[in-house]
């Protein structure tokens, strides 16, 4: 959501001008017409689009599709999520975690990137991220064999839920607060207790397949397939 337009992506590109009230497809115009689109961010000037065929980078300046090193090194990759700030971009794909600095042009493997302590344990499944969440300067990741997070603020890893709270299942989405790291498996949603370091479990088969969720006044949002939910839970 930029501050005069809106970017909607799925099976292809929809742009809403919030001035003018219409809508544009711009597939065609980004040659992503026949790719499905996974995320959408600002970084800087540039729109970055992440497609089940690697990254599209569109130039709000010159209008026009940026080719540089990153584009290339993600050519044909199924990128999952991406997530910025402070010019350090996170992607998770099927071919792992990414760590692109912009300021510096450097792209890193995740467990190339920051410090962590003895105590720190990087995914073995490399290869199964998924979602990325930020909170509160703490950038979550979700790996079948774990949650990991990095802070931002000193650059540190650290293990943050355990894969055997959820049953080293595949995790489609995250949320997160002070006290509480929702995760989503195939198998239902758990509930995990940062300070207590257990875990409640919500099996609903009404949901259906959870893609997204989002916490706002102790309220969890969720989007599924099946529509909108919301639950309240106790912090």
């Amino acid at each position: 959501d930029m501050k005069d337009e809106a970017w909607f992506g799925g099976q292809g590109l929809l742009i809403y001008n919030k001035e003018n009230k219409n809508w544009t497809d711009k597939s065609s115009f980004l040659k992503i017409h026949n790719n499905r689109i996974t995320k959408i961010i600002q970084v800087n000037q540039d729109i970055w689009i992440g497609t089940i065929d690697g990254l599209v980078i569109y130039n709000t300046i010159s209008k026009k599709i940026i080719m540089n090193y990153i584009s290339e090194y993600l050519n044909d990759y199924h990128i999952l999520d991406i997530f910025n700030k402070d010019s350090i971009v996170f992607i998770s794909s099927n071919f792992g975690l990414e760590v692109i600095d912009i300021k510096n042009n450097k792209i890193y493997n995740g467990n190339d990137f920051g410090y962590s302590d003895n105590n720190f344990s990087y995914p073995s499944s490399r290869f199964s991220f998924t979602d990325l969440f930020y909170y509160d300067q703490i950038l979550y990741a979700a790996n079948r064999d774990g949650v990991i997070s990095f802070n931002y603020l000193d650059r540190t890893w650290s293990n943050s839920v355990n894969a055997s709270i959820f049953g080293g299942s595949i995790v489609n989405c995250l949320a997160v607060d002070k006290k509480n790291i929702f995760i989503s498996t195939i198998n239902g949603i758990y509930n995990y207790n940062i300070s207590k370091k257990n875990a409640e479990f919500y099996g609903y088969n009404f949901l259906g397949k959870v893609n997204d969720m989002h916490i706002n006044n102790k309220i969890l949002w969720i989007g599924t397939s099946e529509g909108l939910f919301s639950f309240r839970y106790d912090q």
